[in-house]
């Protein structure tokens, strides 16, 4: 899921003011409308994890279970409220959605993202047991698929490098310690690249 955008001409009483992207913002309203649930249901945060909507208890808990590290099985299935096997665990919340998250990092490291990772992200959550996690959202990358000619984003560091500030990058880090999220997330790069490269040359 991500915000849609259009482009319109402006004119202000017959004077030609350029293009604008008019574009959705997402906000609480946005998740409850693709997301389901309802607005007042939602924890909304951007850029340096500044809170945007509903509260930030959620975020600093999964930030926080995150810092213990996530080596382990036991502590990466915790974050996602799921038992160390891999089963549900009602007691457990649901902080992370796991393959939002690596669909997000493999996109941003593709394109080559210049303008982040610190800023330019959002994410949501919605809370109460229909949960599935914090979702990030591709957001102002317009200074992007540059990767051919650089290596670094402007915060010098690799776009595939976890940053240590709480953000969609630093949850990439410390999972990526896990063997379980390495495997998960090579499959996803198999999916979303090489499979789509694979249709290409067979559709020739």
């Amino acid at each position: 899921v991500s915000p849609h955008g259009s482009f319109a001409h402006l004119y202000i009483n017959g004077v030609y003011w350029g293009v604008y992207n008019l574009a959705e913002r997402p906000v609480d309203s946005f998740c409850a409308n693709y997301l389901g649930g309802d607005k007042e249901e939602y924890d909304v945060l951007k850029d340096f994890a500044e809170l945007q909507d509903g509260n930030a208890d959620a975020w600093n808990a999964m930030i926080t279970l995150a810092g213990q590290g996530l080596a382990a099985d036991a502590a990466y299935m915790k974050i996602q409220g799921k038992n160390p096997d891999g089963s549900r665990n009602p007691a457990f919340p649901v902080y992370l959605d796991v393959d939002n998250l690596i669909d997000y990092m493999v996109l941003h490291v593709a394109s080559g993202s210049e303008d982040w990772p610190h800023r330019n992200w959002w994410g949501a959550r919605r809370r109460g047991p229909e949960s599935t996690g914090f979702k990030f959202f591709v957001w102002d990358q317009e200074i992007s698929n540059d990767s051919l000619i650089r290596q670094y984003t402007l915060f010098q560091t690799r776009f595939e490098d976890a940053v240590s500030a709480p953000s969609p990058s630093y949850l990439y880090g410390q999972c990526s310690a896990n063997a379980g999220f390495r495997r998960a997330f090579g499959d996803r790069v198999h999916k979303h690249l090489l499979c789509f490269a694979e249709a290409r040359v067979l559709s020739f």
